[in-house]
């Protein structure tokens, strides 16, 4: 139970970093001119955490690569969406295809720097495991 508590945890504090970092280019690039109020930083954590939790669909050995990253797409846009009507903003951004786009580009933005973290880590884990085979 602990381990799962764990993971649990890991996903969730990852998914507030990237939605911390995201929510903050949101507000300083003006992409949706609304106010951050402490209900809507709230609100932005807390989906930004359980959007975090999802990622462990990557890890169900019972999913596909792609029925993960489709159910992970759909369940977040949803996410979003719960948010953006919580936070009274379903006008400014409905109806916008900023918002359809701008989602996706977040989407896949924040897909590459996940890729590139782990590329970092899978190199770093392969330069330990070459300087251990050659001094056996």
């Amino acid at each position: 139970m602990m381990k799962f508590f764990k993971t649990f945890m890991n996903y969730f504090f990852n998914g507030l970093g990237f939605g911390s970092v995201t929510y903050l280019i949101v507000l300083m690039t003006r992409f949706e001119p609304v106010a951050a109020t402490s209900r809507n930083i709230a609100s932005v954590l807390i989906m930004s955490g359980l959007i975090g939790t999802l990622s462990a669909l990557f890890d169900w050995e019972s999913l596909s690569f792609l029925q993960a990253l489709v159910s992970h797409f759909c369940i977040t846009l949803l996410l979003v969406i719960g948010m953006v009507v919580y936070n009274g903003w379903l006008f400014y951004v409905w109806y916008k295809a900023a918002f359809w786009l701008g989602f996706v580009l977040i989407y896949i933005c924040i897909w590459a720097v996940i890729e590139f973290k782990l590329m970092l880590k899978v190199n770093q884990i392969n330069r330990v495991l070459k300087e251990r085979k050659q001094k056996n």
